[in-house]
């Protein structure tokens, strides 16, 4: 026998053959480690309570099936419902025990006929408003964020409105999703006091609430999830954990049947290499509730990796998990994802951020979408390690960044990015911070300017050192090209458009090169220090804020900017000294050309210009994004993004009287 068969139908008492298959996979991985059969084949069916651990014995396995045929849940069924008025209800303790398992653990997904059903909430839409302050400035991440720090009750606690919480809500099973300018945090509630209308979490929230709120109407409001006084459409449930009881409001004639998620990981990977996992679809996998700090990177995942190598994982679906999708950490090296679906997901798809020693982390032609369903600060794919590459993925339907970080000497390549940056502000559709030697190139970000994002597509964050952006397309990102406390970065030959105005923000850089690159918008401004001019704090700065911004006073900026084609149309291209009160002025460095770059067919992506023309003569070379992600629809998605009508809400411009100095 070359091949051990997993069958829904099959036996654990079998022998593993195609005529007699096993029941689960873990007997099939402990019959591997029995006989030496390293091929795993799984017949096609719904496998529920998965949770299977590989190691260091089972190097060189492969785990097989059909791609879109075999499903392994990382919880149980449930289908015994009774009639509670109007409500189903169901045990889900009593699931669980009929399944040999006893954790008693909350969880945020549940399926309800083969799709995820909506979690009870206040307010039934949109959000409510905290009465949280923080009014203190934020320093740069490199000197810790915040000077004074919050106090534990600050960090723990959620000042409500008595009209928005009816007294005597039950909250013993609920959890507040509570906003943030870059982030979200998910808590429990350990006590209501409602003499104080004050909500107590389980967890600390990611940042001081209100921090923001001046800024951003986002940062001070929170939802309410999970109580049984949010129940009141069809299609939602609510779980009170200390009965293990779940409610669902039914649509009518509806028989229901359901799948609740138990298991952090579905598959542990942990010392192993040389293993292939492929076809699967992998669904319903839990999490410990926890702060899940910046980006979600704190959370679990459903494939849990660590200290492996040479782990191949392709074909694969996952989707429906609580938390991230793949995780990989503990210098792990050459994990190649490839040609894997990641939608419907808790927090981000794939996190190797706690890879610190790691390399060759390799991402190829894979699908990310509707990502961040619980945590919308989390990020697509968040990177660490070194040597890693992100090749051909399609991103998009995301809170927050598409890619934030990826590791020191990496490549970032040929993906297709759009409608990022939903619900979180700062970040980037790409987005690096603290590292050096990243490329960037032939990527495409598109943006739709209707939704008042600035989605900075391109952004070299603090300490990011000697990376290059090249090629890429940016479309209606307002700000197309973001630096701040960067060294040494180079844009050359990319490509920035924008219906209304576009910026390009520098702050606090030094020595940026921009070559050979096209910029076209209706107004373009550029904003950050100047090499030849010094300029002054603002007077209402706080001492400790004061002291770390002044570090930067010698920054110098954008040093070399030739060859760039920057096409202006209502006005010549402006620039404003960072800090600056001053209107901007007029930015026509010489060697760079201030006219229509003459593309043959720009409304239609078509961005070639001929070989006489002033802009191939200033350095500007042909560029096709024809390739960029994985299913061909490059043109299609361009044809939504562009031409739009232009807005002006952010940034200065004739027509909105704004000073941006954020």
């Amino acid at each position: 026998m070359k091949t051990i068969y997993v069958s829904v139908n099959g036996n654990d008492e079998y022998s593993g053959t195609k005529q007699k298959p096993l029941r689960s996979l873990s007997k099939a991985v402990l019959l591997s480690r029995e006989t030496g059969i390293k091929d795993i084949f799984m017949l096609p069916g719904e496998y529920y309570g998965v949770s299977v651990s590989l190691c260091k014995k089972d190097n060189g396995l492969s785990i097989r099936a059909d791609k879109g045929t075999t499903v392994l849940y990382g919880g149980f069924l449930l289908n015994k419902w009774e009639s509670d008025g109007e409500l189903k209800v169901s045990d889900f303790w009593q699931a669980s025990k009929d399944n040999g398992h006893y954790q008693k653990k909350p969880f945020r997904v549940l399926k309800i006929n083969g799709k995820a059903a909506r979690r009870s909430r206040l307010p039934q839409s949109g959000t409510f408003r905290h009465l949280c302050e923080w009014n203190h400035a934020c320093l740069p991440a490199c000197y810790g964020h915040w000077d004074p720090k919050p106090t534990i009750t600050q960090s723990n606690s959620i000042l409500y409105s008595a009209s928005d919480i009816p007294s005597g809500l039950d909250t013993s099973s609920a959890e507040l999703l509570i906003y943030h300018e870059w982030s979200a945090t998910l808590a429990g509630v350990i006590a209501k006091d409602e003499s104080k209308n004050m909500f107590y979490l389980t967890n600390p929230t990611d940042m001081p609430p209100g921090a923001f709120a001046d800024r951003n109407e986002m940062a001070d409001k929170y939802v309410l999830f999970n109580t049984k006084e949010g129940l009141t459409d069809n299609n939602q449930w609510y779980a009170d954990f200390n009965k293990g009881l779940v409610w669902y409001k039914e649509n009518k004639n509806e028989r229901v049947y359901g799948v609740f998620p138990v298991y952090d990981n579905i598959l542990t990977l942990s010392n192993a290499k040389d293993i292939v996992i492929d076809g699967l679809d992998i669904q319903l996998s839990n999490n410990t509730l926890m702060n899940p700090g910046y980006g979600a990177r704190n959370l679990s995942a459903a494939v849990d990796i660590s200290s492996c190598e040479n782990i191949t994982i392709k074909n694969c679906n996952i989707s429906y998990v609580s938390a991230w999708g793949i995780g990989i950490r503990k210098c792990s090296s050459n994990i190649l994802l490839q040609d894997c679906v990641f939608h419907d997901i808790g927090a981000g798809a794939v996190n190797f951020f706690e890879n610190h020693d790691g390399e060759n982390i390799k991402i190829e032609r894979c699908q990310l979408f509707d990502l961040g369903k619980i945590y919308p600060g989390a990020v697509g794919i968040y990177g660490g390690g070194q040597r890693n590459l992100i090749s051909h993925c399609e991103i998009h339907d995301a809170p927050y960044c598409a890619i934030n970080e990826i590791g020191n000497y990496s490549v970032i390549e040929h993906n297709l990015i759009w409608n990022i940056k939903q619900q979180m502000q700062d970040g980037g559709a790409i987005y690096l911070i603290f590292e050096n030697n990243i490329v960037l190139r032939n990527n495409v970000v598109l943006n739709n300017r209707e939704d008042f994002v600035q989605a900075f597509s391109y952004y070299f964050d603090e300490l990011c050192k000697d990376c290059i952006a090249e090629n890429n397309l940016s479309v209606n990102a307002t700000v197309s090209s973001q630096n701040h406390i960067a060294y040494r970065c180079t844009n050359r030959n990319n490509i920035y458009i924008d219906n209304g105005l576009m910026k390009v923000r520098f702050v606090d850089c030094y020595d940026l090169k921009y070559f050979n690159n096209v910029l076209v918008a209706d107004e373009i401004l550029f904003y950050g220090p100047s090499k030849e001019r010094k300029y002054s704090l603002p007077d209402d700065l706080s001492e400790t804020v004061r002291k770390t911004v002044s570090k930067f006073q010698d920054a110098t900026g954008i040093t070399e900017i030739t060859g760039n084609i920057i096409f202006s149309k209502l006005k010549p291209p402006a620039f404003r000294l960072q800090y600056s009160k001053e209107q901007p002025e007029t930015y026509m460095p010489d060697g760079n050309i201030y006219d229509d770059p003459g593309f043959k067919d720009m409304d239609n992506a078509d961005f070639t210009v001929d070989e006489n023309s002033c802009t191939y003569k200033a350095g500007y070379r042909n560029i096709s994004f024809k390739d960029a992600g994985c299913t061909d629809s490059f043109h299609k998605l361009f044809k939504k993004f562009w031409p739009l009508k232009p807005n002006y809400m952010y940034g200065w411009a004739e027509k909105k009287d704004q000073v941006d100095n954020t």
